[in-house]
């Protein structure tokens, strides 16, 4: 423990972040081994000069930088110059950049990675564009073609700056380009040297060194973790352990009880070695496990490399031996050793791979090695190993079948492979339909699962006159087959059958096909007397020779018969059916099954054609189907069709063939961004497909801007009362709405931000946190004692703030006042009360009285929507890790119609790939494999996708179905008979894909726009680390160029995420980038019709407005006008003018009229409208507003005078200039907004009145402004002002009403025919409050209702409710004394109807919309009867309603006196199908003519001595109805399967339940949490330094014992290892073997022997079980009881080896003197100890092994080889 401290006291210091420039010593060493470790230098090293750099490292990662050397230049100046030297999947990795297309890339070594010490020099000589690299030993010379025409880069004069990082970059210096990604440099780098133009090498300056360790630093030297000898691994940022040959497991090799898995034919394990991204070759490894089997043939273990025909391992056994073989690529090397291994007891096989050597060793009696011959003596293994079975393309296997039996102390390399299953990490997975067994319970039986009538299983034997059949099963059935099979008889082919009948076993011989009861034979179970349909295990057992039959039951009861007709048996027998009975097929287990002298192993059987229907192997877990743990999820019911599992999904929430995927979004945000803005309760799912279910929460949308919240109700009320006189210590429990403590902690772990407010109210009660008051919480199990997350007590303690400032909270002082005590909870472990403890101080006065408020849990922002980037221009993309597994899922926002969003690539055509790209405004296409197979599938939103909103995308699977979800929308794919998708192992793109690896990928352009919220597999991806610096168009944040709103004069910014482009409104009067300059600023008024500017040129110039374009827009109320009106003394003219709600434009093109029109809605009710006439040579065009026409006509003048001058079109003309005899002199004139000074028209009669604005003739605006300010009488005519300012701007008019303006008096009206309200300004609402039982009445007798006033009848009328009924409810009844009316009502399926009779025949007329009435909100109608001709118009939308010609008797309602009844129908009109209304009715007005009814303003005394014509039936008060709903940003309809109404129901929580509170310590002046704090600390405080004393005690006596040990014992060896040493090496050593056994007896520890212990015999001893209706056994039998004799004489052709000690668990101590082999492979797995030998020692690892001296010390145990030299003890 001291030498702790002192290293740790030394070690800390070394720890720099400083810029400085030292001179960096030539053999200074520095430890990388932080998050922003690098070492900044400044060598002279120009870029022109041929330059040299040489540095060792070392490290046990495959990827990192070791060297960066760029240029800070500016591009614009010298060209992009960039050098990388890394390593990547442990190979040195050279980039040479130069000129932005010529980058150069160059590999060299392998394994470089194993945390040995690495030389690397690099050399460049830009003047012969050479680059040169040697690593170790290899060495490599490249030419660089970017350099080949840019010798010595082009530089001249001014040498570029550069900058030289080791290990990474700084984060803070961006003058650095950097273009290529890195991942960090960990371990240790040093010995730097430079040399330029041919100079020594040497050191140079430091400029910074951040966050660096001096010198090499090994963390296992500061603190061992290891315990029992383990093995300390450095890893530079930390040490783990390797634990093999200890005994020991876990972490620290603390757990003696090693982890052992059972498998039982059905499940495998797979491992994951590392990712793809970081395979690496290796030339060293260790495959080691323990294994127990019954089987003698099963998969142990399988390994394959890229290719797998030529780089894997395989390890299997195969009649009980086991067979190895391995092939880096030269072909195969392969050995079987042992023999009887399926014998029960434990085996132990280590495999070391060292170079060109494999060493084998199998328990302490078998081992052997191999010497690969070829060039090749790499793994290059992919990241899955397999355990237990083997994929279908492996090779180098004796046998496929999967392994049954125990496996433990399974290490590849130094990872434990079940330890990581045991302890849930992610790269070990267990592969099974259940959980994993840990354990070992070994079987030697395989039962087989028939679980539907027509499973079968068809087994083939040879034609025979004998039968032979036995096996085990258990069913529940009293009558099924249990086998049958075909004959030859004299009667022809009959049938054989094995079956049970009423529950007792029968063998019936059938000789003919056709059910002849005379040639049946039936043999019965006489003896057992047992029922088998029991469920239980029994035994069956038939067989034939000779015409005797036996029938045997539970291996003891047997019954004889005698057949006395010959017979023949088929080839083909079938279990568990029969062509004669299909109907009783077999459903249940069987096992030991034997045929013919042949025990039938059901692994070679099942999943081949020999099986028909679903047949399994399960250990009879799966009779029935649903059993399956994954049948089912989330709670759906499980139910069998057609031999299939399906799950009903109703009520659960959930979708998908197992009831997997959730139909909920996660969180409220989650429904903000598809389109949710209505706050309210809403069902969510917080963990999505997870096991946690849906819930209900209160989702506060927020205003623009502000933040989205999820909320948690809980049951507590505000202000409950906690304490008063009285009222005994109790306890609460606090419950949320549809939450579990593990839901709330879902939902703060996936939130940004989450809070819960807590208050207490006192008077005279003290809160007395700790004393009396203290919560608990759904995140930690321990007490919370504060009013919030400070610290302790209270807030107002932080600043000593509280009532008495020597106290922790306010309510600690029990006095006559009030007093609050109020926090928020923000820290996880205290979020989410769960219960809260209120103890009763003594002595309460009568008024005292304490109150307690507990808040909603509300959180804030989800986690998954961190890190988001934007991208700027089509080619940026960046490069994240894969996706492996689980699902995926990433929001987007942009403004383009085709992009790459995401593309996983594929490394290997066998793996799979997906693709989502968006392919148009509304779809997205998703490109993946299935078995191998292209897939598409495309998902049409109801969103547009390029609106520049988020928009989320989700792809999530399970076994059966891959779902891809767009927002609200989705789209399933089944997989069918496939296994799924993938395996996805590439890395993955986002926001684009480089040019290579698109390949067939229907769109290649990249994204631009937002990205966020990247989550796979439940992880968030930090796309801020996988950005390169270089790559200015990727930044962080969404930067939307829109965001600064630069559009003006209301145009739309389109956003192009680098770029924006404004969508003008009007593209004819706003032009510049922003849309900034709008021509209709300028204008004039008309106040008064028939005014007019009038603008005449006198001479022969030609007014441009007759030939050059022409822009104007206006705004009126008028119906009709004319707007621009020019000719010339020639007559030719151009006119603008509108009637009819079209605007025309009329020319004259010769002597022939043509008249352009184009229909423009709403002309007269003050909006602008933009009018643009466009001139060609040969056409002309007339543009208003969006709509235009054209006309081919040539701009041609006529230049004579003619009095009548048109040849065609004169009906076209409506002015009339003054037209003389002869022509006038020669002029031209121009009207705007009338014309005057003798010229006529006969198109308007008031003339124009409104604006005219933006007037342009050409390219030049006319100023009107000027135009109406001048004095000119001739100019002038009427009134006009510059401008154009209307008061309906303002908008006057509430509630959507139409403002009307009055240009003479400057005034406005408000049409409010289309509101549903009325008065002046469209705001006056007269309503009243029906219950569903009052009926109002409205008498009108005495109104004389004519013939023509039945004929022209309008009603209006508003309402709101929230009242939902099954039955249809009456707005309005209007009778007529003429046997006539109308009735107005809501259906019980939200249509609105009237039915009327207004004429003879009775109409019902119905609308139905997408919207329930009964939200609440205001909505109203409009419904004419004007002469037949029917209008109705609902919520402002005009319906052609549904027709429906009434039958029925409707003499209720026909009127005898003339009647309106709001709200339901009176007493007297008795119809059970109408129900009265209950809601809001408003505003009714029922119009016959000009006769206007308002009964409700009657009603309520607004019209004065008319209320004798009211009548009410119950109680009607006067209120204002509700209003419009707000218009919803949420335009989509929900998906069919998700429910409609997806708000919740309000919630109605019963009060918390309380616990009365008794204490232990109730008696004692003290509170339990005061008591236990005390005493906890006393006892933690002896405890404490009583275990310090015997922990240093203890370290230092073992310490002394184990060094003095080792010592002795090593000596003693080494003595004996001079002594005896002997080695016999075989010439070629490429695959001979190494055996070795003990002697029959036992022999002394290092004993030397002249005889070699063990020799293979010729042949394993031959096994074969002996059948007979007995059970069978599976334990081999050996010779004498089981141990192999050796025999001393026996030739061999085995290298000799000095003898091994035995023991009692079959464990081997090696000789050192014949281990060379093994301790050069451990030498390789910890080659720390070979680092510290001279520098100049050989790198060449291809040599002969090298000859070890004092090196060798006995090793560890087959099963527990430890890998550390021993040499290092001498040390």
């Amino acid at each position: 423990m001291y030498q702790l401290l002192i290293i740790a006291s030394i070690f800390v210091p070394i720890l720099s972040s400083e810029s400085h420039e030292n001179t960096l010593s030539s053999s200074q060493l520095f430890t990388f081994a932080q998050a922003q470790s690098f070492l900044q230098l400044k060598p002279e090293w120009p870029l022109p000069a041929i330059r040299e750099v040489t540095f060792k490292f070392r490290t046990d990662r495959p990827h990192g930088l070791l060297l960066f050397h760029g240029s800070i230049s500016d591009v614009k100046t010298f060209p992009l110059y960039e050098l990388y030297v890394m390593l990547e999947n442990g190979r040195l990795k050279i980039i040479h950049v130069f000129l932005n297309d010529q980058d150069e890339t160059f590999f060299i070594g392998k394994g470089l990675n194993r945390d040995k010490w690495h030389h690397v020099t690099l050399r460049i000589n830009p003047g012969t564009a050479h680059l040169s690299v040697r690593v170790d030993a290899h060495e490599m010379t490249v030419s660089l073609p970017s350099l080949s025409h840019n010798p010595s880069y082009g530089i001249v004069d001014n040498v570029p700056e550069t900058v030289m990082y080791f290990g990474g970059l700084d984060p803070n210096n961006y003058a650095a380009n950097q273009k290529y990604n890195y991942v960090r440099f960990i371990g240790c780098l040093g010995n730097i040297m430079f040399s330029q133009s041919g100079n020594p090498l040497s050191p140079t300056k430091i400029i910074l060194d951040n966050q660096l360790f001096h010198g090499c630093v090994d963390q296992c030297e500061i603190t061992n973790p290891c315990l029992y000898n383990g093995r300390c691994i450095n890893h530079y940022t930390h040490a783990s352990c390797d634990c093999f040959g200890t005994g020991h497991e876990d972490k620290i090799c603390f757990s003696a009880d090693p982890v052992s898995v059972t498998f039982r034919g059905y499940s495998y394990i797979t491992y994951r070695v590392y990712d793809w991204r970081d395979r690496v070759h290796s030339e060293a490894g260790r495959i080691s496990f323990s294994f127990r089997t019954f089987f003698e043939d099963s998969v142990l273990m399988y390994a394959s490399g890229e290719h797998p025909s030529r780089n894997y391992v395989a390890i299997s056994l195969y009649g009980g031996q086991l067979h190895f073989e391995i092939n880096f690529g030269d072909g195969p090397l392969n050995c079987t050793i042992g023999y009887s291994l399926n014998d029960e007891a434990w085996h132990t096989l280590t495999v070391l791979h060292a170079g060109k050597d494999v060493s084998l060793q199998l328990d302490s009696r078998w081992h052997t090695s191999l010497l690969a011959s070829g060039s090749h003596h790499h793994l290059h293994l992919d990241p899955e190993i397999y355990i237990g079975a083997a994929p279908k393309k492996a090779k180098g296997l004796k046998s496929r079948e999967k392994f049954i039996g125990c496996l433990r102390n399974f290490y590849f390399n130094d990872k434990n492979v079940l330890h990581s299953l045991y302890t849930g990490e992610s790269g070990a997975r267990y592969h099974s339909m259940f959980a994993a067994e840990y354990g070992c319970d070994p079987t030697n039986v395989i039962p087989v699962t028939f679980p539907l009538p027509e499973s079968k299983l068809v087994l083939t034997m040879p034609s025979t006159k004998k039968l032979e059949l036995s096996l085990e099963f258990k069913t529940l059935q009293t009558n099924c087959v249990l086998a049958s099979g075909e004959i030859k008889t004299e009667s022809g082919i009959g049938v054989w059958e094995l079956l049970l009948h009423k529950g007792v076993a029968l063998f019936v011989i059938n000789r003919s096909p056709m059910e002849d009861p005379a040639l049946v034979w039936t043999l019965n179970d006489e003896y057992s007397g047992k029922q088998l349909a029991d469920d239980e295990w029994h035994h069956v057992g038939v067989s034939y020779d000779s015409g005797e039959v036996k029938l045997e039951v539970d291996y003891r009861f047997a019954s004889k018969a005698e057949f006395t007709h010959p017979l023949e048996f088929m080839s083909q027998m079938i279990l568990t059916t029969s062509a004669k009975h299909a109907e009783r097929g077999f459903i249940g287990c069987m096992r030991d099954i034997y045929v013919a002298g042949d025990w039938i192993d059901p692994r070679t059987v099942v999943d081949t054609k020999q099986v028909s229907g679903k047949v399994s192997l399960d250990s009879c877990l799966l009779v029935n189907l649903c059993n399956n743990p994954h049948a089912c999820e989330h709670g759906g019911r499980c139910y069998v069709e057609k031999g299939e599992t399906y799950c009903d999904c109703e009520k659960t929430g959930y979708t998908g063939r197992t009831c997997h995927f959730s139909l909920y979004k996660r969180t409220c945000e989650e429904l903000y961004l598809v389109g949710y803005r209505k706050k309210g309760v809403y069902t969510i799912d917080i963990d999505r497909n997870g096991p946690l279910p849906p819930a209900h929460v209160y989702c506060d949308m927020g205003d623009s801007g502000s933040t989205i919240a999820t909320r948690v109700e809980n049951n507590m009320p505000p202000e409950m009362v906690v304490r008063k006189a009285g009222m005994k210590s109790f306890s609460i429990d606090v419950t949320y709405r549809e939450f579990t403590p593990e839901m709330l902690q879902s939902l703060v772990k996936h939130s940004k931000a989450c809070s819960q407010h807590i208050k207490y109210e006192c008077f005279k009660t003290p809160l007395g946190l700790r004393t009396f008051t203290w919560m608990e919480s759904s995140g930690s199990s321990r007490y919370i004692t504060s009013i919030g997350s400070q610290p302790e007590g209270c807030k107002c303690a932080q600043n000593k703030a509280c009532a008495n400032s020597s106290l922790l909270c306010n309510c600690d002082i029990a006095d006559a006042r009030w007093r609050v005590d109020e926090g928020e909870y923000t820290n996880s472990n205290h979020l989410g009360i769960t219960r809260i403890y209120i103890l009763q101080p003594e002595d309460l006065e009568a008024s005292a009285e304490g109150r307690l408020t507990l808040g909603p849990l509300e959180c804030v922002e989800t986690d998954t929507q961190e890190y988001v980037i934007t991208f700027k221009t089509w080619n940026s993309y960046i490069e994240v890790p894969g996706w492996r597994r689980g699902d995926i899922a990433f929001s987007f926002r942009t403004s383009n119609n085709q992009a790459v969003l995401i593309y996983q690539a594929s490394m290997q055509p066998t793996h799979g790939y997906l693709r989502v790209l968006l392919i148009n405004d509304y779809e997205l296409s998703f490109e993946f494999t299935l078995n191998n197979k292209p897939q598409n599938v495309k998902v049409t939103s109801r969103r547009k996708l390029n609106s520049g909103e988020w928009q989320q995308v989700w792809v999530d699977h399970d076994s059966h179905h891959m779902r891809f979800t767009v927002n609200l929308d989705f789209a399933m794919v089944d997989y069918g008979e496939s296994h799924g998708v993938g395996p996805f192992e590439g890395p993955l793109y986002v926001g684009g894909v480089p040019e290579h690896v698109a390949g067939d990928s229907s769109i290649k352009e990249g994204f631009i726009g937002c990205f966020r919220g990247l989550v796979i597999n439940d992880v968030v991806v930090d796309l801020y680390k996988h950005m390169t610096r270089s790559e200015s168009a990727i930044v962080h944040g969404c930067q939307p160029s829109c965001a600064s709103n630069p559009c003006q004069n209301g145009a739309t910014c389109i956003e192009y995420w680098g770029s924006y482009v404004c969508d003008c409104v009007n593209r004819f009067a706003h032009s510049g980038k922003n849309c900034e300059t709008n021509v209709n600023i300028n204008g004039m008024t008309v106040v008064v019709p028939k005014s007019y500017y009038h603008h005449k040129i006198e001479g022969n110039k030609t007014n441009p407005v007759l030939e050059q374009n022409i822009l104007l827009s206006f705004r009126t109320f008028e119906k009709e006008g004319i707007l621009l009106y020019a000719f010339d003394h020639y007559n030719n003219f151009v006119q603008l003018h509108f009637a009819n709600q079209k605007v025309f434009f009329t020319f004259n093109s010769d002597r022939t009229l043509y008249q352009l029109s184009v229909d423009v809605e709403d002309i007269s009710k003050g909006t602008l409208v933009q009018v643009k006439v466009e001139r060609q040579p040969k056409s002309t065009t007339l543009f208003v507003n969006d709509k235009n026409t054209t006309e081919d006509a040539v701009i041609r003048f006529v230049d004579k005078y003619f009095r009548m001058p048109w040849h065609s079109g004169e009906n076209l003309e409506t002015v009339f200039p003054p037209r003389g005899t002869y022509r006038t002199i020669e002029h031209s004139e121009m009207f705007l907004g009338h014309v005057g000074s003798g010229t006529e028209t006969n198109l308007t009669k008031n003339g124009f009145a409104g604006c005219i604005q933006g007037f342009m003739i050409g390219d030049k605006i006319f100023d009107l402004e000027e135009a109406a300010l001048t004095i000119n009488p001739d100019e002038k005519y009427g009134i006009l002002t510059p401008g154009c300012n209307m008061i309906c701007d303002s908008k006057p008019c509430a509630n959507h009403g139409v403002c009307i303006e009055n240009w003479r008096e400057n005034s406005t009206a408000c049409d409010c025919s289309l509101t549903s309200y009325t008065g002046e300004e469209c705001q006056k609402d007269i309503g009243g409050n029906f219950d569903g039982l009052t009926v109002l009445t409205y008498i009108y007798d005495d109104e004389d209702i004519t013939v023509d006033m039945q004929d022209n009848v309008a009603v209006r009328l508003a309402f709101s409710t929230d009242a939902a009924s099954s039955l249809s409810h009456v707005l309005l009844l209007v009778q007529f004394h003429v046997r006539k009316y109308i009735l107005f009502g809501i259906t019980e399926d939200h249509s609105l109807f009237v039915e009327e009779k207004l004429s003879n025949n009775v109409i019902r007329r119905q609308v139905k919309t997408f919207n329930t009435w009964a939200d609440n909100n205001r909505h109203w109608f409009y419904f004419s009867w004007k002469s037949g001709i029917v209008t109705f118009i609902v919520d402002g939308e005009n319906f052609n309603p549904y027709i429906q010609f009434i039958d029925t008797n409707t003499e209720l309602f026909e009127g005898t006196s003339n009647l309106l009844h709001v709200a339901g129908l009176p007493t007297n009109i008795e119809y059970p199908e109408y129900k009265n209304f209950k809601g809001c009715i408003s505003n009714v007005m029922i119009e016959f003519g000009d006769l206007r009814l308002t009964p409700l303003e009657t009603a309520f005394g607004y019209k004065k001595g008319s209320l004798d014509k009211i009548r009410v039936e119950g109680t009607v008060n006067e209120r204002k109805c509700a209003a419009f709903a707000r218009v919803s940003q949420l335009t989509a309809t929900l998906p069919s399967n998700i429910p409609p109404e997806i708000q919740g129901p309000e919630w109605f929580p019963e009060p918390p339940s309380t616990s009365e509170y008794r204490s232990i310590f109730s008696d004692m002046a003290v509170t339990p949490l005061e008591s236990i704090s005390r005493a906890s600390n006393r006892v933690a405080a002896v405890m404490g330094v009583l275990l310090i004393i015997v922990v240093l005690a203890l370290m230092f006596y073992i310490y002394r014992i184990q060094r003095r040990h080792k010592r002795q014992r090593l000596g003693e060896e080494y003595e004996i290892f001079k002594k005896g040493k002997r080695r016999t090496v075989s010439g070629d050593r490429s695959g001979k073997a190494v055996s070795f056994s003990p002697d029959d007896d036992k022999i002394d520890d290092y004993t030397l022997s002249s005889q070699p212990l063990v020799r293979f015999h010729d042949s394993p001893p031959a096994y074969t079980p002996s059948v007979s209706f007995k059970k069978p056994s599976f334990l081999p039998s050996e010779p004498n009881g089981g141990n192999v004799p050796f025999n001393p004489e026996a030739p061999t052709d085995s290298i000799e080896m000095a003898p091994l000690r035995s023991t009692s668990s079959q464990e081997l101590e090696w000789d050192p003197a014949g281990a060379q082999l093994v301790s050069t492979a451990m030498d390789d797995m910890n080659p720390d100890e070979s680092e510290k030998q001279a520098e100049g020692e050989s790198d060449d690892e291809d040599g002969p092994l090298p000859e070890l001296k004092n090196q060798f010390a006995p090793l560890a145990s087959v099963s527990e080889v430890t890998i550390n030299r021993l040499s290092q003890t001498f040390a």
